[in-house]
C-alpha cells in the first residue's frame, strides 16, 4: 500500500510544479503539506533502509538544502523563508520516500512518462476548448498565440514537453517501447512544445535527445574514447551554433520565429542588473526565495532597470547567488560535480539508465541558463533535476546492495563446497578398517 502512496505523492507533486495555480484552487502550503506528511511518515517506516541509501545520497544536495533552511537567519522574514525551505527539503523527501517503497529499476521514467502524458494531454484540450485558460493573450511575437495549456506559463509547458521528449526518445532507443507507440508520443511532445513557443526547451530537448540516441542507437561502431571525444566536442559546439542561429543575426530567422534576438528576449539586461544587485551581499545573500515577491528593495531596482514587472532573474544560476550567496553557489557547484561522479558512477552499471540522466542532466543544467529553476518549487528544471538525482542514488545503492549479497552468496557457496571435504579428511583419520579384515595382531 504504501508503494501506492509513494508513488502518488511523487506523481502528484511533480504536477504540482507544473499546473497553474488557479487551476487548482488551493493555497500553497495546503497543496505541499499532505504531501510532505505522508512522505515523512513513508520514510520513517523504512528508516532502516533510508540509513543504509543515505551514503549514496548526493552530498552536495544535502549541504545545499541545509544551507537553505539557515539562510532564514539573515532573510528579511525568517518565517517566510523556513516555510519555503521546509517545502524545498520536502520535495525531495518525496523522492526519497518513491525510492524506498515499491522502488524497482524502470519504475521512475514510467511514473514520469505517465504523469508528463496526463499534463500534456491535458494542456491540449484546455488550449484547445478553454483558449481564454490555455493559450496566452499577450501581444509580444513570443507571447503572441503561445499555449500555456494547464501550466503557469508557456516555458512550463515548453520544459514540460522537452522532458517529454527525451523520455519517449529514451523508451524507444532502449527497446521498452514499440517504435509506433514512442513516435506518437514524441510527436505529441513535440507538437505541444512547438505551440509553447517555447524555443529554448526545444532546442535543449534536441540536444538532449540526440544524446540518447547516440548512446543507445549509434549508427557506427565507435571506441569509448572516441565516443567520449565526440560527445565533449558536441558539449562545446552545440551551444556555440545555438547562439549563433538564435540571437545573432547569421542565421537569425530562427530565433525571430521564436521572438528572440542577442539579448535573449530581455534576459542580458535583467542579468546586469542582478550581478549589480549580488554585489551588495555577495557571501551570503538576501536569503532563499527572499528577493523577488517585494521583501527586498532590490526587486524595485532590477525592474526600473529593465522598464517592466519582472519576476525573476531568468538564470537560476545569478538567483542562486543572488539569494543564497556565493557560498550556496559554491555548494550547487558541488552538487552538480557530484552529480557528474555519480553518472559516471552509473554508466560503469547501467548503460540504459545512463543514457537516460545524462540528457536530462544536461537538460536540466543548461535550462536554468535562461530559466529560474534552482529552488524554485513551480520550476521543472529543480524538480526533475532532484528527482533524478535521487533516483540515481537508488541505483547505486541497488547495485551495492546486489554485489554484497553475491559475495555472501559465494562464501556460503564455498563454506559449503569446503565442509564435506574436510568432513571426508576428518573421517579417515582412525577409522574403522574394512568389513572382512582383521586387525593384524
Amino acid at each position: 500500500m504504501s508503494s501506492w502512496f509513494a508513488s502518488a505523492i511523487w506523481i502528484v507533486g511533480f504536477s504540482y510544479a507544473f499546473l497553474h495555480g488557479d487551476l487548482i484552487g488551493i493555497g500553497f502550503r495546503d497543496k505541499w503539506s499532505p504531501l510532505l506528511a505522508i512522505a515523512l511518515a513513508i520514510v520513517a517506516a523504512r528508516a532502516q533502509l533510508f540509513m543504509a541509501m543515505l551514503p549514496f545520497i548526493n552530498p552536495g544536495m544535502i549541504l545545499l538544502l541545509g544551507w537553505c533552511l539557515l539562510s532564514a537567519l539573515w532573510a528579511p522574514s525568517a518565517v517566510f523563508v523556513l516555510t519555503q525551505a521546509i517545502s524545498v527539503i520536502g520535495v525531495s523527501m518525496i523522492a526519497v520516500a518513491f525510492s524506498l517503497s515499491g522502488w524497482h529499476p524502470g519504475r521512475f521514467e514510467s511514473r514520469l512518462a505517465f504523469a508528463v502524458n496526463i499534463l500534456l494531454v491535458a494542456s491540449i484540450f484546455t488550449a484547445v476548448f478553454y483558449p481564454a485558460i490555455g493559450v496566452h493573450s499577450g501581444t509580444d511575437v513570443s507571447l503572441r498565440d503561445a499555449w500555456l495549456g494547464v501550466t503557469y506559463q508557456k516555458n512550463g509547458l515548453g520544459q514540460l514537453s522537452a522532458v517529454g521528449m527525451i523520455l519517449w526518445t529514451y523508451l524507444w532507443a532502449s527497446r521498452r517501447a514499440r517504435a509506433v507507440i514512442a513516435a506518437a508520443g514524441f510527436a505529441l511532445c513535440l507538437f505541444t512544445v512547438v505551440k509553447s513557443r517555447s524555443s529554448t526547451s526545444l532546442l535543449l530537448a534536441m540536444i538532449s535527445c540526440a544524446g540518447v540516441v547516440a548512446l543507445l542507437r549509434p549508427r557506427i561502431s565507435l571506441r569509448a574514447g572516441t565516443r567520449k571525444l565526440i560527445i565533449g566536442a558536441l558539449a562545446v559546439v552545440l551551444p556555440i551554433g545555438i547562439y549563433i542561429a538564435v540571437a545573432t543575426p547569421y542565421l537569425g530567422f530562427i530565433g525571430r520565429y521564436f521572438g528572440k534576438d542577442g539579448t535573449f528576449s530581455g534576459r542580458k539586461e535583467i542579468w546586469d542588473a542582478l550581478i549589480l544587485e549580488i554585489e551588495h551581499r555577495p557571501i551570503l545573500g538576501t536569503g532563499l526565495n527572499s528577493f523577488w515577491g517585494g521583501a527586498d528593495a532590490g526587486e524595485a531596482r532590477v525592474r526600473a532597470a529593465v522598464g517592466w514587472a519582472v519576476r525573476n532573474g531568468h538564470n537560476g544560476y545569478l538567483d542562486v547567488a543572488n539569494e543564497l550567496g556565493l557560498v550556496g553557489l559554491a555548494l550547487l557547484i558541488f552538487f552538480l560535480g557530484w552529480y557528474c561522479v555519480s553518472l559516471v558512477r552509473l554508466a560503469r552499471i547501467s548503460r540504459d539508465h545512463f543514457a537516460l540522466h545524462l540528457p536530462l542532466f544536461v537538460y536540466v543544467v543548461l535550462a536554468n541558463t535562461t530559466e529560474s529553476g534552482w529552488f524554485f518549487l513551480i520550476a521543472p528544471a529543480h524538480l526533475v533535476g532532484m528527482y533524478a538525482s535521487v533516483e540515481i542514488s537508488r541505483l547505486l545503492f541497488a547495485h551495492a546492495a546486489n554485489l554484497r549479497a553475491k559475495k555472501r552468496q559465494l562464501a556460503l557457496q564455498k563454506a559449503g563446497s569446503e565442509a564435506p571435504v574436510a568432513a571426508s579428511r576428518s573421517g579417515s583419520i582412525g577409522a574403522p578398517p574394512a568389513s572382512g579384515t582383521a586387525p593384524r595382531g
